[in-house]
């Protein structure tokens, strides 16, 4: 991770915040992170991005066991799970 931009706006009692994290890899090899953003009661993710060659490419949100289900097959195919 090399670099992570916060940006929060407050409507009454409701935080919005916006993340954007980006990943770094000065080597040849293909790498692997894990992010994790434990979320407080009552929080939910409204989207997910990820930028490839300059464009956003939106992801889709969906139920943990067939977010599982995908993950592993993308994984098998050596496709960028994002």
């Amino acid at each position: 991770m090399s670099e992570v931009e916060a940006e929060v706006h407050l409507y009454g009692d409701v935080a919005e915040t916006t993340l954007v994290v980006t990943f770094r890899n000065d080597t040849s090899r293909d790498l692997e992170a894990v992010l994790q953003l434990p979320l407080p009661e009552g929080a939910t993710i409204s989207r997910y991005a990820l930028d490839v060659d300059g464009k956003m490419k939106e992801g889709v949100l969906v139920d943990k066991d067939k977010g599982r289900k995908a993950y592993e097959e993308v994984i098998r195919g050596r496709i960028d799970p994002g």
